[in-house]
C-alpha cells in the first residue's frame, strides 16, 4: 500500500497530535523544548509501531502525468456549475476507461501466450539515455556528454526482457534501429512456433509509431512469417508499459552507482539487475537500412475506396494478415476497421537492407571537446583508451542527440 508522496512520518504523527493531542500540537513545533508537558504517544514510539505493524510506503512525486488528465482534474477545481463539473467528470471517465482497455488486453494476451505456443507479446520501448562519463561533478551538469542507447524488448511469455545497448558513434535512435533490433529479435531469439504476434508501445513516432515500422510488419505479414500481427497504442499519457518496470529496476541500481565510465560498464550493472534480463551488446553489423529497403515498394499517399487517407497518428489498432491491406481502428473499446491497400509492389525477398553504418559515427567538434574535458579530468586511465577512440565531424555534422520531451537523462 502507497499513501500520497507528500507525506511521511512525521506529517503523519503531526495529523495524530491535532486530532487527538491538541494541546501538544499547539508546542510540538515550538523551538523552544523545555516546556513540562510531553504528548502522550511520543514521535520515537510512533516511528517504532508505524514501521513494526503496518506495511505501508509512500509514493514518489509523478514525473510523466497524462496532460488530459491534469486539464480535467484542473477544470474540477473551478467554481463552475454543476452540469458542467457533471460532464467534465463524465468525460474524464470516459478517457479513463478508454486507457484501461489498453491493460486490459495486455493482461489477456499475456495469459493467452501463457498458454499457448503459437501466440506471443512484445512490449518494446527506448530508455532515457545514460551519461558517460557518469560522475557526481557539477560540471557534468554544464558540459554535453556521450549518451549510451538501450532499447528494450520484452516477452510476456518468458517474462524475460533483452536490453539492445550501444553508444552514440555505433547508432541512433531512428526507425532504422528500432526495426533493425525487432528483427534481430524475431530471426534469432524468439521461439519459432509463434504464429500470432501482439505488440504493445507508446505512440513515439520516432520510433515506434511511423510508416517505416508499418511497412516492416506489413511485409512479416505478407511473407507468411506470422498468421497475424496486431499492434496496439495507448491513450497518451497511459503508456507504463513492462519495459518501464524493467527499466525502474535498473535506474533503482544506478543511482547506487557514483561513476561509470565506459558503455561496458553499464552492460554489466544492467544483467546483473535481474536474472530475467538479458543484454545483447549492438555492433554496427545489426543496424540495416530499412527505411530505404521498404520504401520503393509502398505507395507515398495511401488513400482507400472510401477516400479515407492513412494517417497512423490517429489509430490505435492496427492488424496484418496475410494476402490482406492493413486494418486500422481509430477505436480499441469497440473496434470499427478501415482498410488500405499500403504496398504498390512485391518486395523482393531475395534481397536484403544494405548495414546502415560502416564505420563509427563522428561527434560534433563541441560535444566531442565537452566529452574529453570530462574525461581527462574524471576516468581512470585505463578506461581512457575508449575515449581516445572518439572522433569528430567538421563543421555543424557529427553527433549530437538532444534530449526530447520524453527523454531525460539517467542520474
Amino acid at each position: 500500500m502507497y499513501l500520497s508522496p507528500e507525506l511521511n512520518v512525521k506529517k503523519l504523527y503531526e495529523l495524530y497530535l491535532e486530532k487527538y493531542e491538541k494541546d501538544m500540537f499547539d508546542i510540538y513545533g515550538l523551538k523552544d523544548k523545555k516546556h513540562l508537558f510531553r504528548p502522550k504517544v511520543t514521535y520515537d514510539f510512533y516511528f517504532r509501531y508505524f514501521k513494526a505493524n503496518f506495511n505501508i510506503s509512500f509514493g514518489s512525486p509523478r514525473s510523466d502525468t497524462c496532460k488530459t488528465c491534469d486539464e480535467y482534474e484542473n477544470k474540477l477545481k473551478l467554481p463552475l456549475p454543476d452540469e458542467e463539473l457533471n460532464q467534465i467528470k463524465t468525460s474524464k471517465q470516459l478517457h479513463v476507461s478508454r486507457a484501461q482497455v489498453f491493460f486490459d488486453a495486455l493482461k489477456e494476451k499475456t495469459e493467452e501466450a501463457k498458454n499457448n505456443p503459437e501466440v506471443e507479446v512484445l512490449c518494446f520501448d527506448h530508455q532515457q539515455n545514460a551519461p558517460l562519463p557518469k560522475v557526481p561533478s557539477g560540471d557534468a551538469f554544464y558540459l554535453r556528454q556521450l549518451w549510451v542507447f538501450n532499447f528494450c524488448i520484452y516477452s510476456a511469455k518468458t517474462g524475460i526482457s533483452h536490453f539492445y545497448m550501444y553508444d552514440e558513434t555505433t547508432g541512433k535512435k531512428t526507425p532504422n534501429e528500432t526495426i533493425s533490433f525487432l528483427d534481430h529479435y524475431l530471426k534469432n531469439i524468439m521461439s519459432k512456433d509463434v504464429k500470432t504476434l501482439y505488440i504493445f508501445s507508446d505512440n513515439c513516432a520516432a520510433q515506434n509509431k511511423n510508416g517505416s515500422l508499418v511497412q516492416y510488419l506489413f511485409t512479416l505479414a505478407q511473407t507468411k512469417q506470422f498468421q497475424s500481427i496486431l499492434h496496439r497504442y495507448p491513450e497518451p499519457g497511459h503508456s507504463f508499459l513492462p519495459c518501464d518496470r524493467s527499466f525502474g529496476v535498473v535506474e533503482k541500481a544506478l543511482r547506487k552507482m557514483e561513476r561509470i565510465f565506459t558503455p561496458q560498464e553499464y552492460m554489466t550493472h544492467y544483467g546483473k539487475c535481474s536474472r530475467n534480463f538479458e543484454v545483447v551488446p549492438v555492433e554496427q553489423n545489426m543496424i540495416f537500412d530499412f527505411v530505404n529497403y521498404l520504401k520503393p515498394n509502398f505507395k507515398k499517399t495511401v488513400i482507400n475506396q472510401h477516400r479515407q487517407k492513412f494517417a497512423i497518428s490517429k489509430y490505435k489498432l492496427i492488424l496484418y494478415e496475410a494476402n490482406s491491406g492493413i486494418q486500422c481502428s481509430e477505436s480499441c473499446n469497440v473496434p470499427i476497421y478501415s482498410t488500405f491497400n499500403i504496398q504498390c509492389s512485391t518486395l523482393d525477398t531475395n534481397t536484403a537492407p544494405n548495414q546502415l553504418y560502416k564505420e563509427k559515427l563522428p561527434l560534433k567538434k563541441v560535444k566531442y571537446d565537452n566529452v574529453m574535458v570530462l574525461a581527462n579530468q574524471y576516468v581512470p586511465k585505463n578506461d581512457l583508451s575508449y575515449y581516445e577512440k572518439l572522433t569528430f565531424a567538421q563543421g555543424n555534422t557529427g553527433s549530437d542527440v538532444e534530449m526530447t520531451n520524453d527523454e531525460e537523462t539517467i542520474e
